[in-house]
């Protein structure tokens, strides 16, 4: 009897285990619930946190977890609660968490839309963000992240990313429909914070269709310091894609260094079909990086005014890029300044109207002095189009796709991580590879064959054709009204 009853409880114990490792699908409505519920359809967890807590506690058997969240609202002190978090870093805290465990990778969380599914921290402590992730292939889309804030006046060493904070090994994080809004980064003493997104020491960091808008970033301490909008630091890989960062508050009333973009001692960033506009720091600034690149195809930069300000758009600091590349582009109203140490560094722009206030100069001795480097900067230079008169570049053909060159290494060939696919035509793309087939308002980026220029297009009114349900028109796609 006890042999069988020993039996009975091996295959029962068995049994469960193998129910237990599954990949499994959680949902989560807001108010539901009191705690207590087990995530199903009929008892969904009211807590997006809780249902992170309970896939870590499950294996998903070589698969992934997901979560679905209705829409609603997920607030501080409701749905959610402060806790501590996995980014290593002393007195800080956020309301989600998605820690390093082997239970958690690929974690996919599934939100309505960035318009109706929100979180939300209500800036209701100083040291609390909103979501912090440090676990690889994690996919989050269709969710509004806002009121995270980080603010200190004594010098808390390491706090970064007052809305999102991506944190070694969260490698491969991939968002969609996302928002991050009303949240607060400033610093009145020491180094930090950093960032209302900010990722350090990850690669293959990428964001579509992100939404970055509405956030405050001060920076009041003197010295050498750090700040932007969108932190990345030692970041190998980063790709943003029909996106929009704009209107949000930045104040620089110290010495330190500032931009919407703020780079360190990272290598490449890749922006299509997005927009950064409206605001009073540099769009893009680079520290600490030897060997760094930026490529921007289809994107719109305008009214970034930083007249009367040492901090100007397009500003690059010590050992600097080694190329910054515009393709397709519009800019306009802003102004430029490049500094550069690294005689390699040059900037292209190609195929793109710019216009408005823009001058660039290069700063080269460290001392201020604006010099001539090589024909490509001096000290008043001048951008000029490669091919005058076009607002429309080509793509390449490859096998099932059409692609944007933008190593010009190897015209004719496909280079997964640099070059970006702008129409899919049978090829299924994988994760390694950038697709960006349309803008931000949703309009195909391929026309007659061609890419269009900026990151949002006018299309006239009378089509001549339409396959599928894409009207094509007779028209050029043009610049026009770009905010």
């Amino acid at each position: 009897m006890k042999r069988l009853l020993g039996l009975i409880f091996m295959v029962w114990t068995f049994a469960s285990l193998q129910v237990m490792a599954a990949p499994q699908t959680y949902y989560v409505v807001a108010g539901h619930t009191p705690p207590g519920g087990d995530g199903s359809v009929g008892s969904p967890f009211y807590s997006i946190q809780e249902a992170i807590s309970n896939a870590a506690a499950v294996s998903p058997a070589g698969s992934n977890h997901t979560i679905n969240v209705a829409a609603g609202a997920y607030h501080i002190g409701l749905e959610e609660s402060r806790i501590p978090d996995s980014d290593g870093i002393a007195s800080t805290y956020s309301i989600l968490d998605i820690p390093n465990n082997a239970n958690l990778t690929n974690l996919t969380i599934v939100g309505v839309g960035r318009d109706v599914t929100s979180v939300d921290a209500m800036q209701s402590n100083l040291d609390t963000r909103v979501i912090c992730i440090t676990s690889p292939g994690t996919r989050i889309s269709g969710i509004t992240f806002k009121g995270g804030k980080l603010y200190r006046d004594s010098g808390w060493a390491g706090w970064k990313g007052a809305g999102m904070y991506l944190g070694t090994p969260a490698n491969n994080v991939w968002f969609d429909d996302i928002a991050v809004t009303n949240c607060v980064a400033e610093q009145t003493d020491g180094p930090y914070p950093q960032g209302i997104v900010t990722a350090v020491n990850v690669s293959g960091f990428r964001a579509d269709h992100l939404r970055v808008t509405g956030n405050t970033v001060v920076m009041s301490d003197s010295g050498n310091r750090r700040q932007g909008v969108l932190y990345l630091d030692s970041v190998s890989s980063f790709f943003l894609s029909s996106s929009r960062i704009y209107d949000n508050t930045t104040t620089a009333l110290g010495a330190g260094w500032m931009a919407v973009v703020e780079a360190v001692n990272s290598s490449v960033i890749s922006f299509e079909g997005s927009s950064i506009y409206h605001h009073t720091i540099p769009v893009i600034k680079v520290e600490d990086s030897s060997v760094f690149t930026a490529n921007f195809l289809n994107c719109t930069f305008a009214d970034n005014d930083t007249s009367g300000s040492s901090n100007n758009v397009y500003y690059t600091g010590v050992d600097l890029f080694s190329v910054l590349t515009f393709i397709n582009c519009i800019v306009k109203e802003n102004l430029v300044w490049t500094r550069t140490d690294n005689l390699t560094s040059y900037l292209k722009i190609r195929d793109s109207n710019v216009g408005g206030i823009i001058t660039a100069k290069v700063w080269t001795d460290g001392g201020g002095n604006f010099t001539n480097v090589n024909p490509q900067l001096d000290a008043n230079y001048v951008p000029t189009l490669s091919s005058p008169g076009l607002d429309k570049g080509l793509a390449y053909d490859g096998t099932g796709y059409k692609y944007v060159d933008f190593d010009f290494v190897s015209p004719g060939t496909y280079n997964q991580g640099t070059d970006v696919i702008v129409e899919v035509t049978g090829y299924t793309p994988v994760f390694a590879d950038f697709v960006a087939t349309t803008d931000v308002l949703g309009n195909p980026r391929m026309v007659n064959s061609k890419i269009d220029m900026g990151a949002y297009e006018y299309q006239s009114s009378t089509p001549v054709v339409t396959i599928g349900s894409i009207p094509f028109y007779t028209n050029s796609l043009m610049y026009a009204n770009q905010l």
